[in-house]
């Protein structure tokens, strides 16, 4: 049965998106049609089979460092990107300093009415994630504060603020 093979080649997917970081939105969107996939969702697997079949490796490179003070999230968003649901995507990026430590793609769990909104959403998901590796290095004592980088200043001004302020209709 098809379905059956879409779902048994996005499974696989998931588990390698663990350690491809330039496959995690690929997989994300072809998660997206687990629960009935359509012709399309097809194509986006088979799409990305040929490209793992094309770059089977990624290596990634971790230099030695000293300690560093920061743990640096950066976190963008795509507002609206799924055109069905019109729900955003979150992306994130952690980095301890030269080295990735995380990365994340997913789509976000409420409807975003503005870009700020998607941004603000993206920056707070990767901050809590960037939260949960700084606990982990604590416990290797590698102690370190949070740095957490946006591209949007109105996403940057909604999570500076003390209460709602202005912004309407925050979900």
């Amino acid at each position: 049965e098809p379905a059956s093979v879409f779902r048994t080649g996005a499974g696989l997917g998931l588990f390698v998106a663990e350690d491809r970081f330039d496959c995690k939105y690929s997989i994300k969107c072809i998660a997206s049609g687990l629960k009935s996939p359509t012709v399309a969702d097809q194509a986006k697997l088979k799409r990305l089979g040929r490209y793992l079949k094309e770059v089977p490796v990624i290596v990634w490179y971790y230099d030695y460092q000293s300690k560093q003070d920061f743990l640096t999230a950066f976190s963008d968003s795509d507002w609206q990107s799924d055109v069905q649901t019109r729900r955003s995507t979150s992306a994130g990026l952690e980095m301890y300093g030269s080295h990735p430590v995380d990365t994340l793609s997913g789509s976000q769990e409420t409807v975003s009415l503005s870009t700020a909104e998607a941004e603000m959403k993206a920056t707070t998901r990767v901050v809590a994630g960037a939260i949960q590796t700084r606990e982990v290095h604590k416990a290797f004592e590698l102690a370190c504060d949070i740095l957490a980088k946006t591209d949007s200043s109105a996403g940057r001004a909604m999570l500076q603020r003390r209460g709602g302020g202005k912004v309407k209709h925050l979900e």
